[in-house]
């Protein structure tokens, strides 16, 4: 058993992995971080540094520091991209920290590119004597649970790229949420391994029925909550997940940076632009000052200074300014200061714990007897079995409706007698009911082809579509009946 788990997280990112030969449970070896800059962490910021011509140069704490170390002029030229937000609304494009723009794909592939060469060089450093190809792992890469559906084809797509999976053998890459993951190792700990006032009954909490409750503080930005029960056999059934956002430090961080905008009024945004890696060095003092529970001060960059100094003396920016005052080249922010913008981020609002639903209504296209009651003359056509009205739709999920683990089954006829080739067609679309594939609106988004070959039975050949959906996907399994043909497929299945 050859496994490598990634986990790219808003704020920071660690790999761990797990070699054995055997069936036993043993614990995984996790990447360390940090010794470049004199820290071991489990995990690295999730940061990642190109330059002037897109070319890859360093993630995680080394990016960082590379670019808190370069000076303004040369910050500008560069592309640094921090807190990857990308995972929970896939665009084309990502805005780096002075505001230049790259691929999203190619940022995302290089990411994953730098973790796949390191896991293979840390890998091989602990395995002594053996060598260790990326097919030769089963990679696991963890998500948010308040991704979007489209992260999935994204991020296989940019793992391919980097060489993690090639075609052919697209299932050495899993997808899992980070709620999934917690509670699946959760369920693994022995009874010393929770914090309790009660004895835990270890039997109990794996018995199934039992219902269990996932909070994630997902990067320092959302909190997350899912629901699972457990089900016979040990497996788990995840019931209801939602997310609460803007509740964490980096909304604490946004407010920090409104803050001095407000301060250095017509001064922040030109010392933005201009000395961006003046202004990451900034936000990261911060981030270590705010923990504290006191008065904070920060120390006013030159640059800062200086361009403030053009409009007026520095000290007149603080005047009539609540919580904040100007010291001699140091920014004081009270207490009581700090506390408002940490209260505001944890107020949570009741509303925003909306469980996941459909985002569209699913459904297949099929053909059925023509009835000039029912159908429109534009949808009939003529074989030799009779009169046929195709591009009917048949609603499988509708728009808005919870589905989550749920499977349906079917029952499908050839329209040929000796037809050898069935195609099921499937669609989506924002309406709640439509009638038609053809439908404005409707878009259809993959097709699921299955072999008849033997047509002795000629339309009363019995084909049976199963479908299944999951929080990721809408999983398709057909099977003719006759000749014991089978194919399957799968879509991305998107909530809102």
């Amino acid at each position: 058993v050859i496994i490598s788990v990634l986990y790219i997280g808003p704020t920071h990112t660690e790999y761990a992995f797990n070699i054995t030969t055997r069936e036993e449970d043993i614990a995984p070896y996790l990447r360390r971080w940090g010794k470049e800059v004199g820290l071991e962490t489990p995990s690295t910021p999730t940061c990642i540094l190109f330059d002037e011509h897109e070319q890859f140069i360093s993630f995680g704490y080394e990016a960082k520091q590379s670019y808190l170390s370069i000076s303004g002029k040369e910050a500008r030229n560069m592309f640094f991209f921090d807190y990857f937000k990308l995972l929970y609304r896939i665009t084309l494009h990502i805005k780096s920290v002075n505001g230049k723009e790259m691929k999203a794909l190619k940022v995302f592939t290089e990411a994953l590119r730098f973790l796949k060469d390191d896991a293979l060089k840390t890998i091989q450093q602990n395995t002594v004597g053996m060598k260790f190809t990326a097919s030769d792992f089963t990679w696991v890469l963890t998500l948010p649970d308040s991704c979007d559906p489209s992260a999935k084809p994204f991020l296989r797509e940019a793992a391919t790229q980097a060489g993690i999976v090639t075609n052919g053998n697209e299932d050495k890459l899993v997808f899992t949420l980070e709620s999934e993951a917690a509670l699946a190792w959760c369920m693994k700990l022995s009874a010393d391994g929770f914090i309790t006032g009660t004895r835990i009954d270890l039997k109990d909490l794996r018995s199934p029925g039992k219902r269990h409750i996932v909070i994630i503080a997902e990067g320092n930005e959302n909190i997350n909550f899912a629901v699972h029960e457990v089900l016979e056999g040990g497996e788990l059934k995840e019931l209801h997940r939602c997310s609460v956002n803007d509740v964490g430090g980096q909304s604490v961080d946004r407010k920090y940076k409104e803050f001095l905008r407000e301060i250095f009024i017509g001064v922040w945004d030109c010392y933005e632009k201009n000395y961006p890696s003046e202004v990451q060095r900034m936000m990261h003092d911060f981030s270590r000052l705010k923990e504290g529970d006191e008065d904070i001060q920060v120390i006013c960059p030159f640059n800062l200074s200086s361009l403030a100094c053009k409009h007026q003396n520095t000290e007149k920016f603080f005047e009539g300014v609540e919580g904040a005052s100007w010291d001699e080249g140091l920014i004081n922010i009270s207490r009581n200061k700090l506390r408002l913008s940490t209260e505001g981020s944890c107020r949570t609002n009741q509303s925003w714990l909306q469980f996941q639903k459909s985002a569209f209504t699913y459904g297949i296209g099929v053909t059925d007897r023509f009835d000039e009651l029912k159908h429109i003359k534009e949808r009939k056509f003529t074989n030799k079995d009779g009169e046929w009205c195709g591009g009917l739709f048949i609603k499988l999920v509708e728009v808005g409706e919870h589905v989550l683990n749920k499977t349906m089954d079917f029952t499908f006829y050839p329209v040929e007698a000796d037809q050898t080739m069935m195609n099921f067609y499937f669609y989506r679309t924002l309406k709640k009911i439509p009638k038609y594939v053809t439908e404005e609106g409707v878009e259809q988004i993959g097709c699921l082809c299955l072999n008849s070959p033997n047509t002795e039975c000629g339309r009363s050949r019995e084909v049976k579509l199963t479908i299944t959906f999951n929080c990721m996907n809408m999983k398709i399994k057909s099977k003719d009946l006759t000749s014991g043909s089978e194919s399957s497929t799968k879509f991305d299945f998107k909530w809102k």
